[in-house]
C-alpha cells in the first residue's frame, strides 16, 4: 500500500475546532487511523492525521496558494478576527491530544 500521506511529527501549537461530520466521514477518518497505523507502524492522533490531510489537500491546490499571496488587508483582517472569536479555546490539555488508537 502506498499513502498519500507521508509519516508526520506535529510540532505547532494545536487549537480546538469544534465542527460536526457525517457519519460516513468519521467512519473514513478511523479507517485511515488505522491504514496510518499499519503503514508506519505508529500510533496517530485523530487531530494530527486531520491536519496533515488539510495540509496535504492544500498544497495539491494552485488556485488556494495564489489566493493567499493576493489576499487584501480586509481579508487578513477577517482572518484574524477568526481565529480571535475562537480565543479561549486553545487545547492545552495534552490528554486530549491522546492517540487515536495503537496505544
Amino acid at each position: 500500500m502506498a499513502a498519500l500521506l507521508d509519516q508526520f511529527t506535529t510540532i505547532d501549537p494545536v487549537e480546538r475546532l469544534n465542527l460536526p461530520l457525517k457519519l460516513s466521514t468519521r467512519i473514513s477518518l478511523e479507517q485511515y487511523v488505522l491504514f496510518y497505523i499499519d503503514e508506519y507502524k505508529t500510533p496517530v492522533q485523530r487531530n494530527a492525521l486531520i491536519e496533515e490531510m488539510l495540509v496535504k489537500f492544500r498544497s495539491l491546490d494552485p488556485g488556494f496558494d495564489k489566493f493567499v499571496k493576493k489576499m487584501t488587508l480586509e481579508q487578513k483582517a477577517l482572518v484574524e478576527q477568526a481565529l480571535r472569536s475562537q480565543k479561549g479555546s486553545r487545547q492545552t490539555d495534552a490528554a486530549s491530544d491522546a492517540p487515536a488508537h495503537g496505544d
